[in-house]
């Protein structure tokens, strides 16, 4: 049974009232029973329409996210970190096939922004490659709240193995430079152009406009010595592909010179250039030609060249990219191919063949190390 208890005022001029109130609460005992307090005490006429006190509803806490700078997970290409909440540093070690990494951070709050070294990467998506030198490296993930003033910083040490002997098994073959090396030895020589020495080669340059498209593809040569594995500093790598459709500029395109240049390979014996992954044409597997010269300076003519080989593309690779809209025609020209079959790596590619990561969509890598 529901029950009430007044005070007796102390004030003896309410003594009447209050003994009113005691018979009213007798008169309404039986009708209130089983009523809420709020109704019991309103057909008691002690409350009118106005707000009761402690039965309103408490204001909803103010939220905290736009302060957010954390991430809920956080990735790099060609090794393992483990990611706690709250962990701020990481740390690991890579071989020294991996030239380069990329970093995939995602944050806690969505409206959150991520720099990885300085760059601004969408949360969950990749960075652009990052260059990995000879031992240690640091990447910095740093992490901008909604507010625009709270941050946290996140630290990646990785360190790459300076240790090349198990992908230095050998000199790589040399290689045809085929009908369109764009080098003097055949026609034009782009070696010559300024503006050769680039890491981006998708677009046309020296007075050419055009740009390849396709499925991008980064593309690492870390070039060593077949004597002793050392890495090879400050030499010339010149590189050069077919487009989407297999063709090559300056000869199938003769007015542009896109998907080639040069890179001077640095400390690690590293080049890294941004391309697009080539067609596959009727009678040749995917591949990628390369020229090797003693430095920059030297490398304006063929007559100059240390070593000329062919990289080939891994099937699966091939199968992804393929599968992608552009690409209709390699798909039936590399069924009718194998590497065995090539004219050139069917004495064997295992010297040659690239090891590619990456998807078509958020791009890919192409690594090899090469001894010469």
């Amino acid at each position: 049974m529901t029950r009430l208890t007044v005070e007796k005022p102390h004030d003896q001029n309410d003594h009447d009232d209050f003994g009113g109130l005691q018979r009213d609460l007798a008169a309404h005992a039986a009708a209130v029973e089983g009523l809420s307090r709020r109704d019991m005490i309103r057909s008691l006429g002690l409350v009118g329409t106005g707000t009761l006190l402690g039965c309103s509803k408490s204001p909803t806490s103010p939220t905290t996210s736009n302060t957010d700078a954390s991430l809920s997970a956080l990735a790099i290409a060609g090794g393992t970190i483990t990611f706690a909440a709250g962990t701020l540093t990481y740390a690991l070690t890579v071989s020294n096939t991996v030239a380069s990494t990329t970093v995939t951070a995602t944050a806690t709050n969505p409206a959150a922004t991520i720099k990885v070294n300085g760059t601004l990467v969408a949360s969950g998506a990749a960075s652009s490659p990052i260059s990995l030198a000879m031992g240690a490296n640091t990447i910095t993930v740093l992490v901008t709240a909604a507010d625009g003033v709270t941050t946290e910083s996140y630290v990646i040490a990785v360190t790459r193995s300076s240790t090349v002997a198990s992908a230095c098994t050998g000199a790589v073959p040399n290689e045809t430079e085929g009908p369109f090396p764009g080098d003097g030895s055949n026609g034009p020589n782009v070696l010559a152009t300024s503006g050769v020495v680039r890491s981006d080669i998708r677009s046309s340059f020296g007075g050419l406009n055009g740009t390849a498209i396709g499925v991008s593809l980064t593309i690492q040569i870390i070039l060593v010595s077949a004597s002793t594995c050392e890495p090879l500093a400050g030499r010339a790598v010149y590189i050069w592909h077919c487009d989407r459709d297999g063709q090559y500029s300056l000869y199938g395109i003769a007015n542009q010179n896109y998907l080639r240049g040069v890179q001077e390979t640095d400390a690690s014996g590293l080049v890294t250039f941004t391309s697009i992954f080539p067609a596959c044409y009727s009678g040749r597997w995917p591949h990628i030609h390369v020229e090797v010269y003693p430095s920059v300076a030297t490398a304006t003519s063929a007559a100059n060249k240390q070593a000329t080989t062919q990289i080939a593309l891994p099937k699966e690779a091939c199968d992804q990219v393929y599968a992608t809209s552009g690409y209709e025609a390699s798909i039936t020209n590399l069924s009718r191919t194998s590497l065995a079959t090539d004219m050139v790596f069917s004495d064997g590619a295992s010297l040659e063949l690239a090891t590619v990561t990456g998807s078509p969509t958020a791009g890919m890598t192409s690594t090899l190390t090469i001894a010469i």
